[in-house]
């Protein structure tokens, strides 16, 4: 009897062993995959920043600004486009809220991510959007794919709605954890002012705009109150993301 379970037990080993290639080559990349009603809350802040007030359009040196950013996947959106592009997609619809030092709404900044559920890879449909305005992304947003590889990524950037390298840039301890640490600079590039802003009877389309000095991180502005085309703001940034190994 003990000789005849020691022989399915070294049949059962030789089986695993030899699924394993298959389970991590075809069944996870199958299996992993994002949820579709997923929802996410964020909060960064910068101490010390430099704020573009408004209503007077000027820079200014603040204490903290703080950017609640959410995530929430949209079920219903996820099964339409899934219909038409025959596989799994998630569809997130993003918010990026800015307050100031006083707590007040300095900008809001909506996004629709529509995405393949397993790679992560951008999928292009109606509806892809930053601050409402159509877009065609290029590159991961938001998250890392899964089995995060040591090696550079193309990186989308809302505010400037281009994608650029997102560098690896070697390992790192965060909170005792070991994680991949990448970082992305974006050149001053001009950039459409939000169209939510907190001082009333101020619009894109009818705010003056200026030059942003030159250095700073604030969104100033360049241009002409009598333009026809909404102003634009002028934008350098340096993104710093971690990814955990295998995530």
């Amino acid at each position: 009897m003990r000789r005849r379970a020691s022989l399915v037990l070294l049949a059962l080993a030789v089986f695993c062993a030899a699924m394993a290639p298959t389970l991590r080559w075809y069944a996870f990349p199958r299996l992993a995959k994002i949820p579709a009603n997923q929802y996410q809350e964020t909060v960064l802040e910068a101490r010390p920043a430099t704020l573009l007030n408004y209503s007077t359009l000027k820079a200014e040196k603040v204490d903290k600004i703080t950017i609640i950013q959410t995530l929430k996947g949209n079920v219903e959106e996820s099964r339409r486009i899934e219909r038409d592009a025959g596989r799994d997609v998630v569809v997130w619809d993003a918010l990026a809220y800015v307050t100031g030092p006083d707590g007040k709404m300095v900008s809001q900044v909506p996004e629709r991510y529509v995405f393949d559920a397993h790679t992560q890879d951008p999928v292009h449909a109606t509806g892809e959007s930053v601050d409402g305005d159509p877009v065609r992304r290029e590159g991961i947003e938001f998250k890392f794919p899964f089995l995060t590889e040591k090696r550079d990524y193309q990186y989308f950037d809302a505010q400037t709605r281009t994608a650029a390298p997102i560098h690896y840039k070697g390992t790192r301890t965060f909170r005792g954890m070991e994680v991949y640490y990448f970082e992305q600079t974006i050149p001053w590039t001009e950039v459409p002012m939000p169209k939510t802003m907190p001082v009333k009877g101020i619009t894109p389309r009818s705010s003056p705009t200026r030059a942003s000095p030159a250095g700073t991180r604030p969104r100033a502005c360049s241009g002409s109150s009598r333009s026809p085309e909404p102003p634009s703001t002028a934008r350098r940034s340096t993104r710093k993301n971690s990814a955990t190994p295998g995530s």
